[in-house]
């Protein structure tokens, strides 16, 4: 049967909950390893965020900004560290029952250029079935193109992203798994012992379920930002600007959908996700200097129509907002 949902049937859309991470724990990556079911170029929709509904435990974090501000929509309400060493940085994620995962994303971090990330899922909530190990990944993607840095750049040699304080993007860590995978606990570890705050900050943790159309967007796509910076002019005409974080935008049509996307996916997704909710959106998986720019956890700014052009070929429409 074409679901249209990387390989695994439709009903299996959604997502996982409890345990703790042990300092002294080891932890084996899996022995076997299959093809991709992900494809790296084709536009990827993540949700529903089901880290609300999940217990965190584990690391050692500051009373005053603890680690379930991760599952407060409010970036700014961070949670805080008490102090930069693994022990204390690591932390789990217990589901409420076995869901279907394929991303972990870390929003609005301090994460260094020379910090990892690294995420294990598994099976059980004792954590002891390992169904993914992403093994320790960059947090900054390589995001450049070579001949746009001097040589004195601090990512020269290494290539990944870059923000100066002065960069008003939301830093984001995204890990994607090859596949969807039914897990009931993760473990989240971040390798960043030399960051000079000394200490991680993390506002936001997305886990979600991930789905890709069997055909990939109409070519049109748009990309944009929101800008709502205001603007007061003096009776000379000097202008005084009150500067607002810009938002990233995407503009894209979905065609050639079969019914079962095109409702079973994308009609429902619009009425379980309304204009409030989160989506992760990845214009694609592929490392490329644009990727950081076009990977953000957005909202539908208005459901759009779902169309029927043909004979049991549909259309949709999707208008997404960067979240901040």
């Amino acid at each position: 049967m074409n679901t249209g949902q990387l390989g695994t049937p439709l009903s299996m859309l959604g997502l996982f909950m409890p345990g703790a991470v042990g300092e002294d724990e080891i932890i084996e990556s899996p022995t076997t390893v299959t093809e991709s079911s992900l494809k790296e170029n084709v536009v990827t929709l993540c949700w529903p965020n089901r880290i609300s509904q999940s217990v965190l435990t584990g690391g050692a974090w500051r009373p005053t900004l603890p680690l379930s501000n991760v599952a407060n929509r409010v970036f700014a309400k961070k949670a805080r560290s008490l102090d930069a060493t693994e022990a204390s940085t690591q932390f789990r994620i217990s589901l409420d029952k076995s869901r279907p995962i394929a991303v972990v994303s870390l929003a609005a971090h301090n994460f260094t250029q020379s910090a990892k990330v690294r995420v294990v899922a598994y099976t059980d909530l004792a954590a002891t079935t390992i169904a993914y190990d992403t093994s320790f990944k960059p947090a900054w993607p390589s995001s450049y193109l070579l001949e746009r840095l001097e040589w004195e750049d601090n990512n020269f040699w290494f290539g990944e992203t870059v923000l100066d304080s002065g960069s008003e993007y939301t830093p984001l860590t995204t890990l994607f798994f090859d596949d969807l995978y039914n897990c009931q606990a993760i473990d989240v570890f971040i390798s960043d012992t030399t960051n000079g705050d000394g200490y991680i900050d993390i506002g936001r943790c997305f886990l979600a379920s991930a789905w890709q159309p069997e055909f990939n967007i109409s070519y049109g796509i748009t990309h944009g930002h929101i800008i709502n910076t205001e603007i007061d002019e003096a009776y000379d005409g000097t202008e005084y600007f009150d500067r607002k974080r810009a938002k990233r935008t995407a503009s894209f049509d979905m065609r050639a959908l079969d019914r079962t996307e095109a409702f079973a996916v994308l009609y429902a997704m619009q009425r379980d996700l309304g204009i409030d909710r989160e989506l992760l959106y990845a214009y694609e998986l592929a490392e490329t200097d644009a990727s950081f720019y076009r990977t953000f956890i957005a909202r539908i700014k208005q459901p759009d129509p779902i169309a029927q052009p043909y004979y049991d070929t549909f259309n949709a429409p999707l208008n997404i907002q960067e979240i901040l």
